[in-house]
């Protein structure tokens, strides 16, 4: 990457990504980085520019635009989750979210094609890179996610139904299959990978681990900062962190109800 605090690219390509299936921490470690001096976060967390079919011209247009505060002396870093999952870009509201997969039979092999285009796109636009992976027990992460994305459905939602109607919530959870698209175009020490388990149990320790991993100074201001997460705003410190470990990790509760909660 050039030395410590410096990005490696003359376009205004990402020096660093943080992917890993939604509800897995991503927005707690993109808010967190987002306030070190020596980063620049996207405007938006998950642009999923990568997602689309662009022009060169395009995606180039678009990243400029990302990254529009960029100063000298930054790394640039986004955080889409859609580059291991499936996109939202083009979903008008958040009730659309409940609408099942147009082919279920399908909709998980697709998935797979798109974000297979997906690491090609950023291993040409970003070849040296690195990349944060952040997982989460499988099972854990599709009950959180199956609730996010219909938290405004009128009718409680069925569980086993929902995973019949949109079998792409079980495949996000494929990780090793995933990963092995992205290991087919990066070398494996451009890779980090963490879990929603160490964002809860030892933040400081990760936050210090990527920061040495991306290439930039050690901040310790960053432990401790207000933080933007999904579910609205609020400041969320080591110790709250610490406090939202039993909840994090509740899996759902009810019969054929989905519920629980990440981030």
């Amino acid at each position: 990457m050039g030395s410590a605090i410096e990005s490696w690219s003359k376009h205004p390509f990402p020096d660093f990504y943080i992917i890993g299936s939604a509800k897995t921490g991503t927005t707690t470690l993109a808010q967190h980085l987002a306030q070190h001096p020596n980063v620049c976060f996207s405007r938006a967390k998950e642009p999923e520019i990568l997602r689309r079919e662009l022009t060169d011209e395009q995606v180039t247009r678009s990243f400029d635009k990302m990254f529009a505060a960029f100063q000298p002396g930054q790394l640039r870093g986004e955080g889409s989750t859609a580059y291991t999952g499936w996109s939202n870009w083009r979903r008008e509201s958040t009730e659309s979210f409940v609408k099942p997969a147009e082919d279920p039979a399908t909709a998980a092999a697709t998935m797979m094609q798109e974000i297979r285009d997906t690491a090609r796109r950023m291993a040409k636009y970003s070849p040296k890179a690195r990349i944060l992976y952040m997982f989460r027990h499988p099972v854990d992460r599709i009950y959180s996610q199956v609730h996010y994305n219909t938290r405004h459905a009128a009718e409680p939602v069925d569980f086993e139904a929902t995973l019949e109607l949109e079998p792409r919530y079980v495949q996000v959870s494929h990780y090793a299959d995933i990963l092995r698209l992205y290991l087919d175009c990066f070398p494996r020490e451009q890779f980090l990978f963490t879990t929603l388990d160490e964002v809860i149990k030892d933040l400081p320790g990760l936050l210090n681990r990527v920061q040495d991993f991306i290439g930039i100074p050690r901040d310790p201001s960053i432990h401790e900062i207000k933080v933007f997460t999904n579910e609205g705003t609020g400041t969320l410190i080591v110790a709250d962190v610490k406090a939202l470990s039993a909840a994090e990790q509740q899996p759902g509760t009810g019969a054929g109800t989905a519920q629980g909660s990440g981030r």
